[in-house]
């Protein structure tokens, strides 16, 4: 499940795995209730109602897939009994940003009851949760059969449990619900108007059902740049670096370079990450709280934190390299056999020069073969495409030149993705 708008950034994120799948997209994100409780519907709605659902977040690290394989399959065996389960680690300091556990009394060799959850708690408390000894922390993974989940959220959030039935009709009308394997399943708009909670805070506080069984895998939730710093190899003076980065008495920093050398002088304790857009600088402690500087960004319109630099595309993706007055460059990646929709632009003219790859180029019907260090020019209101016939990625370097240069001057002949 994720928004609409990552759609292809999944879909080239799926492309080399071989099994059955389906991709549910959210109009708007509505917190994990709305989303766990639509995908156990499409389940039911699929004539499986005795299904168990593994629910797992998509920021995780999982150091030992082996053991994760053995934790799940406990799990499923608690699931399949009516237990709504979730996979607790032990906690090794008292970390404030995740939720806990209290472990009760004992089920049977796989696994307890829940007594209570206590979500991101302060200091002080994390610290006795953890000299108690009697908590876990609460990975934020799920197993539970669907007519369970929607059991206990009719139960518990009844106005949530009506809004997901009143969207039956309009997904079983919009999907051959028979086979879901590689589909891409569009919620309807009404989803927008989901209960926006969490499944912790809907069901798992309330409900009577609730068993934790532990995760010995080695775990990390990623939730910020301290939890990446953790797992990073450290140098002599704890400094973990990534890319082109030179320091000089920093001690104990994350640092990352992606596109820049970045150097460091006499810093201690600090986050810093540059990319082709911004640049953070935060101490490493504090680094959950970059959401916070993204809100900002976010109300002031700031591009940097509305529309990444990379945009992916069903026929492959695009990166902006520079943009002025009246020109922009990109760089376009099509993936082998894959072409961009038959188009032309109102209002800006293109140049496309070959980096690699070979291109087959159609202007006003006509096809023209370019390989590496050729280039064509494409006059405004030409009707044109770009193919790669080849077996390895083609990359081009575009750059259009025009009066406007918004990606909604497209005009749409043929598109064989039916955008």
């Amino acid at each position: 499940m994720t928004n609409k708008d990552y759609l292809y950034f999944v879909q080239a994120a799926l492309s080399k795995y071989k099994g059955e799948y389906s991709i549910v997209l959210e109009p708007e994100s509505r917190n994990t209730a709305p989303a766990i409780g639509v995908a156990s519907l499409i389940s039911l709605l699929n004539n499986e109602p005795d299904s168990l659902l593994v629910i797992l977040p998509s920021d995780h690290f999982i150091q030992d897939e082996n053991s994760f394989a053995h934790s799940i399959s406990n799990a499923l065996e608690l699931a399949d009994s009516g237990l709504l389960v979730t996979l607790g680690i032990h906690p090794t300091y008292p970390e404030t940003g995740y939720g806990y556990i209290e472990v009760g009394e004992k089920i049977n060799s796989l696994g307890f009851k829940v007594k209570r959850f206590e979500e991101k708690p302060s200091l002080d408390k994390a610290r006795s949760f953890i000299n108690s000894k009697k908590y876990l922390w609460n990975s934020g993974i799920l197993v539970g059969s669907s007519r369970t989940i929607l059991s206990e959220i009719k139960q518990h959030e009844p106005t949530l449990y009506s809004q997901l039935i009143s969207m039956s009709e309009d997904i079983r009308s919009t999907v051959d619900l028979g086979s879901i394997d590689e589909k891409v399943i569009t919620l309807p708009e009404c989803y927008s108007l989901s209960e926006n909670l969490s499944f912790d805070y809907a069901v798992l506080e309330k409900t009577g059902v609730a068993a934790v069984t532990e995760l010995k895998s080695g775990w990390s939730d990623l939730g910020s740049w301290h939890s990446v710093y953790d797992l990073e190899t450290k140098d002599e003076n704890q400094n973990a670096v990534v890319g082109q980065v030179e320091t000089i008495e920093a001690q104990g920093c994350y640092i990352r370079s992606e596109t820049k050398l970045v150097t460091a002088v006499g810093v201690h304790d600090l986050a810093i990450i540059e990319n082709d857009d911004a640049v953070l600088v935060a101490p490493l402690k504090d680094s959950q709280k970059v959401k916070n500087m993204v809100t900002r960004l976010r109300k002031k319109n700031r591009p940097e934190a509305l529309v990444s630099s990379s945009v992916y595309r069903p026929w492959g993706n695009y990166k902006s390299l520079a943009k002025g007055l009246r020109f922009q460059v990109k760089k376009l990646t099509v993936s082998p056999g894959e072409c961009l929709s038959l188009q032309l632009h109102h209002h800006r003219a293109e140049h496309w020069i070959v980096v690699s790859g070979t291109a087959e180029v159609t202007i006003e019907g006509e096809k023209q073969i370019l390989t590496e260090n050729e280039s064509i020019f494409i006059p405004l209101g030409f009707k044109h495409r770009l193919t790669n016939p080849g077996k390895i990625p083609l990359v081009v370097i575009e750059v259009q030149s025009g009066s406007y240069l918004g990606e909604d001057d497209i005009c749409r002949f043929e598109d064989k993705y039916e955008r």
